[in-house]
């Protein structure tokens, strides 16, 4: 009797267990495993390699903050707030209109040829912007779904003239790090 018992009980476990294989995601070689959560709990991304999240920062502006390992760089999340009852596209439209009148009122230098062009990102919608300040370069990402938004900086520290290698390498970098974004 225990020898049918036996027998039946391997049936049902094997029988329960799953023949189909487990999708591993492929994270790109710039990113690590290792993910960081906002304050706020809305998001997380994976941080890149070698960078650092800072979660203690003085500006309290950032939900999220990585800084590059030369503490030359940063990418920081700032969340959004949006109450109107309209699309998602309309909402990355709207949120990056504010964020332009922003920008003129502190003389930013912005190609108006990219102003309001709508990218995907995976499942989401974004709205880059490259735009100069006295001379400092910031790249700009507005993006979010499900009521969730963030605007997104990719900056060089004041003290670091980049090359525009280095520009169009941090901008490549920080569409990485949005295309890990995991909303809540």
């Amino acid at each position: 009797m225990k020898k049918y018992l036996f027998t039946i009980l391997i049936i049902i476990i094997s029988s329960c267990s799953s023949s189909d294989e487990i999708t591993k995601v492929e994270i790109p070689d710039e990113l690590d495993e290792n993910i960081a959560v906002s304050q706020s709990k809305n998001i997380s991304v994976n941080i890149p390699v070698q960078w650092k999240n800072i979660s203690d920062n003085s500006e309290t502006v950032f939900d999220i903050w990585l800084v590059s390992p030369e503490n030359n760089a940063a990418i920081g999340f700032i969340p959004q707030t949006i109450n109107e009852d309209i699309d998602e596209e309309d909402k990355i439209k709207l949120l990056s209109k504010f964020n332009l009148e922003s920008l003129k009122t502190k003389n930013a230098e912005i190609n108006s040829n990219e102003t309001f062009t709508l990218i995907e990102i995976d499942d989401f919608l974004a709205n880059p912007l490259f735009y100069k300040i006295d001379g400092k370069s910031y790249n700009s990402i507005i993006f979010g779904k499900d009521k969730i938004y963030y605007k997104s900086l990719a900056y060089f520290g004041n003290n670091f003239n980049p090359t525009e290698d280095e520009i169009e390498e941090l901008i490549e970098l920080h569409e990485l790090v949005i295309s890990s974004a995991k909303f809540k």
